[in-house]
């Protein structure tokens, strides 16, 4: 991971994350996937900021999550600060696949 920050308000970071595991498949073979994450955080005020998120998550094989698929995600959270201990957020999210797995209705 990877944490930048430009300035008292401004802070913005990354990932990437490969994996693999020899056997994982049930031919026996090698299963791989690999995933990124972009995040940021703009303080606007003492009190309040903003955090957006974006994480693409590619898994061919399915060996990971049970499908051959890749995920992406945003998030945009909302953050208010009620005191030194007491913290409100809210997550605005959009989950997607390029399989379908996700129930509708």
């Amino acid at each position: 991971m990877c944490i930048f920050k430009p300035g008292d308000s401004l802070t913005l970071g990354w990932d990437f994350v490969v994996g693999d595991e020899e056997g994982l498949l049930p031919s026996g073979s090698r299963a791989r996937w690999s995933g990124i994450a972009a995040y940021g955080r703009w303080a606007m005020t003492g009190t309040f900021a903003l955090a957006l998120r974006a994480e693409v998550f590619d898994d061919p094989n399915g060996a990971r999550t049970g499908a051959p698929q890749t995920l992406s995600e945003i998030t945009l959270t909302p953050s208010w600060k009620l005191g030194e201990h007491v913290v409100i957020r809210g997550d605005l999210r959009r989950d997607e696949s390029d399989t379908d797995v996700f129930e509708r209705g």
